[in-house]
């Protein structure tokens, strides 16, 4: 299908004519880092529980978001730095432009992708910029549509394979989170009926893993051991370059 950008313009926006300005430091520390764990084929919670599994994919994935969006978010306008350990996955940056009659950004008629291996000890940097709409020169002839860009981790790990992430991101607001369900703990003035039903919803599912965690752990436990001895962590220091 082919879609008509939104905003187009004929000649390319000028470049600064001074330093780009330097991106603001919170008031306070970083919080502590938000982990993320993406898992082989072969340790696809479904599967090993032997339930449901419908259209969901084994190994983890990633799908395509911005962290700040249109900045509808507690997230400031600095750098987020992501730390890899184990094994490796390909983070994907993919180009969404503006289209009339379309809320949401669209990909182009051919995706404009760039990937980026997350290797042990790397540390990437994704920067605000690259997430606001902005005008981006997307054909070869140069022409310029209003854009963003979105990030994602589309292919699956392999079996055998962990890879851990550890995600500093600045903030200027903070909200108590459930540790098991890694969901926000609402405060008393959001606490209205169909929030009511959503907390039950939640409980439901925290009781659940709360029984099958166990099976799952002893069912994993050796191919977890195994996963983590072919690190190479293990084998010889980290390189933070």
């Amino acid at each position: 299908m082919q879609f008509q950008p939104t905003v187009r313009m004929s000649q390319p926006p000028h470049p600064p004519s001074h330093p780009l300005p330097t991106l603001p430091t919170p008031p306070h520390p970083l919080p502590t880092p938000s982990p993320r764990t993406d898992l082989g084929k072969d340790l696809c919670p479904n599967c090993v529980l032997q339930l449901p599994h419908g259209s969901k994919r084994c190994g983890s994935t990633l799908a395509y978001h911005r962290d700040r969006g249109d900045a509808a978010n507690s997230q400031d306008e600095a750098m987020n730095l992501s730390i890899s350990v184990g094994h490796g996955r390909t983070l994907s940056m993919q180009l969404r432009l503006e289209h009339a009659g379309y809320q949401e950004l669209v990909s182009p008629t051919t995706p404009i992708e760039t990937t980026f291996p997350l290797s042990l000890g790397s540390v990437f940097q994704l920067h605000p910029g690259d997430e606001e709409r902005q005008p981006r020169v997307v054909e070869e002839g140069g022409d310029i549509f209003i854009g963003a860009y979105l990030h994602g981790v589309p292919q699956e790990l392999s079996a055998g394979q962990i890879s851990c992430g550890f995600v500093f991101r600045c903030v200027h607001q903070t909200r108590d989170v459930d540790s098991m369900t890694r969901r926000v703990i609402p405060t008393q003035a959001e606490v209205g009926p169909a929030r009511q039903e959503k907390l039950r919803v939640f409980k439901k599912a925290r009781r659940e893993w709360a029984a099958q965690a166990p099976l799952y752990a002893e069912a994993v436990s050796e191919k977890v051991r195994k996963a983590l001895a072919s690190w190479s962590w293990w084998k010889e220091p980290p390189y933070f370059g």
